[in-house]
């Protein structure tokens, strides 16, 4: 987490004023990794804003053996979510929200799946990718379009297989991403 911590400092740093920083993380450790996470972001100066909860298909984990034998103090559950925490720097309400505008104010689908802070979306294959943790497209898809507007500027400060430059590149957005691995973005 301290390695983190730099990191977030560096963010707050270089980010705009009014502007989200969004930490998608699995729980797959016994370490409560978002609310370690959540105290770094705060204490380099952001703003907690909303939390979702990005639940997968119950498939999509490893079944591990309490599931198939559960007794008594050995439980150990499949994880199937992981949180998406955004955080802001400054004020995102009001007039700093920037004018509004009917990208997907009409889709239907779009909506529902937004409307509440628990979505279901089905993980990539682990098999398909370098990375040991790829999401989807509509991950960050759906974060992209609420959280900011065609022209603006997206970082991704960990960019793996490059998923949300992607994104952003085809939503309209400019981008721009770090990675320290060579093996991801070969």
């Amino acid at each position: 987490i301290a390695w983190m911590e730099e990191v977030f400092r560096e963010l707050y740093r270089v980010h705009k004023d009014h502007s989200y920083v969004v930490i998608n993380i699995g729980r797959n450790t016994g370490f409560n990794t978002p609310a370690h996470l959540s105290i770094a972001l705060e204490r380099a100066g952001f703003q907690f804003y909303k939390s979702i909860v990005w639940k997968k298909p119950k498939g999509s984990a490893h079944i591990t053996a309490w599931y198939r034998h559960p007794c008594a103090r050995y439980y150990e559950p499949y994880l199937v979510t992981e949180d998406i925490l955004i955080y802001t720097k400054g004020d995102v309400k009001g007039a700093n929200r920037g004018p509004r505008t009917t990208e997907f104010c009409e889709d239907k689908d779009f909506i529902d799946a937004v409307s509440t802070n628990v979505w279901e979306m089905t993980p990539e294959s682990h098999k398909s990718k370098v990375h040991p943790a790829p999401f989807p497209y509509v991950l960050p898809a759906r974060l992209i379009k609420l959280l900011s507007h065609p022209g603006e500027i997206v970082y991704d400060p960990f960019v793996g297989t490059g998923t949300t430059l992607i994104v952003a590149r085809d939503l309209g957005r400019q981008y721009i991403g770090s990675e320290i691995s060579d093996d991801y973005y070969k």
